[in-house]
């Protein structure tokens, strides 16, 4: 057993990326209630509101791969602690920028471009730190922080307007940031075995032993992934089309929910709150997803492919419905309100389908599949932002265009996905190069 009052130290780093991802989307999110201020300020019509709200993904979509390339030649943690503290610092400097519009859309890309780098760098020290028996849990636990991020964005942003001013809300979520990469850099280290990098923690040997023990490690260059292979098999393509669908939603809403709710006359601070509901709602809809799932599987009642299938189909009819009833009921407020709720707190079932799938063809290259995936599914972020604003400002605001447009980007990726998804391992690899002892490539 580990000493008396020792907290083990992966748990310490959980919990370390967890806030981390949390101030992540309190950084990303921080404009999404602001910008109304903002916008009647600065007379931006929402076209203009649409570029600057997707500004942030034409930085983060190129840097995926980066973030790939990086993690494993310097470390996950100085990939991951630079660009949150790079957003976090450029996020306090975006609102002295706002009289110059082109000058605030290229400090939103750079904010972007220290995001998207992150993601890699999590799965990477996920693999380092964890035991097998726990990765779930964490990925899982990890998956609970863009919403948390997203709710205190949407609800601390109104009561700091309130009480402060707008500024106050970049000065604030990017403070946290500050904040948080001084406790990453003081406590965390890229793998358990690291007794070189500076740390105010040691891990104890009893601890390390049981991780190492518990880890199925492989070399990354033990093969030479084929990208060819990879993005030319139907199987990856149409996950990689339901991770479009599914960030479609996510962003679109996450950035616009506010804007509609206030068409509805809800005041600021009803705003904020009302436009969290979706994303408190969240966790307690993917957790038990992946719970029940894994349940199902381990009974041998249903196969693998046949769970995913289940849940993708849940988690994308359930919205697509209620979004295409929102769009020909136009009900009162309330009801829409509710009607938006149950929606977007649907969509949470596909952890269990397509995002689980990456998991199910390949054993060797998860982290590779998801940064490609999540390289296109962050499109929506700019495509979507955008063209939202502009449907909005040709159609004299008539979000049912933005609701039925969003519907059928659920449904039709997930129809393909029953047809071609696979539920087992797909040989990606291309010839085997020579064994290269990378300290941080691993694969789990």
């Amino acid at each position: 057993m580990f000493s008396q009052m020792y907290l083990p130290r992966r748990v310490v780093v959980g919990c370390l990326l967890f806030i981390g991802l949390v101030v992540s989307y309190f950084v990303r999110m921080a404009l999404n209630v602001a910008i109304i201020a903002v916008a009647v300020k600065e007379h931006w019509d929402d076209t203009s509101q649409g570029i600057v709200l997707s500004a942030f993904y034409w930085g983060y979509v190129p840097t995926q791969l980066l973030g790939g390339w990086l993690t494993p030649r310097y470390g996950g943690k100085l990939v991951f602690g630079f660009g949150i503290v790079w957003a976090s610092l450029v996020t306090i400097i975006w609102p002295y920028t706002i009289e110059y519009f082109s000058l605030t859309v290229i400090i939103r890309i750079i904010t972007g471009l220290g995001e998207g780098v992150t993601y890699p760098a999590v799965f990477q020290l996920l693999g380092l730190w964890f035991p097998k028996t726990e990765k779930s849990f964490w990925a899982c636990f990890l998956g609970v922080a863009p919403s948390l991020g997203t709710v205190l964005a949407n609800g601390l942003s109104p009561v700091i307007m309130d009480n402060l001013h707008w500024e106050s809300v970049f000065s604030i979520a990017g403070g946290f940031g500050i904040c948080w990469g001084l406790c990453w850099f003081m406590f965390a280290t890229d793998e358990p075995e690291d007794t070189i990098s500076v740390t105010c923690l040691r891990i104890e040997n009893e601890e390390l032993d049981y991780i190492i023990n518990n880890q199925s490690k492989q070399e990354v260059f033990l093969n030479n992934p084929s990208y060819r292979k990879i993005l030319t098999d139907p199987a990856f393509l149409v996950i990689a089309l339901n991770h479009f669908a599914y960030n479609w939603g996510y962003y679109v809403f996450a950035h616009w929910l506010p804007t509609y709710l206030t068409e509805l006359n809800y005041n600021l601070n009803e705003t904020g709150i009302m436009s969290l509901l979706p994303y408190i709602l969240m966790p307690f809809v993917a957790i038990p997803s992946g719970f029940i799932a894994d349940k199902f599987i381990a009974s041998n009642k249903i196969s693998t492919l046949n769970v995913r299938k289940l849940f993708q189909i849940i988690g994308t009819f359930i919205p697509a419905f209620f979004l295409i009833l929102l769009s020909f009921l136009k009900p009162e407020p309330t009801f829409a309100v509710i009607i938006m709720v149950i929606a977007l707190a649907g969509v949470p079932f596909t952890t269990a389908g397509y995002n689980s799938n990456f998991l199910d063809i390949t054993n060797k290259y998860y982290s590779l599949l998801y940064s490609i995936s999540n390289t296109s599914a962050n499109i929506p972020g700019i495509v979507g932002v955008t063209l939202t604003g502009y449907i909005l400002d040709v159609s004299n605001h008539n979000w049912s265009i933005v609701f039925l447009l969003a519907a059928i980007i659920y449904i039709v990726p997930a129809v393909l996905y029953c047809f071609i998804a696979k539920g087992e391992i797909i040989d990606f690899d291309e010839e085997p190069l020579p064994n290269n002892n990378s300290r941080y490539a691993i694969q789990y």
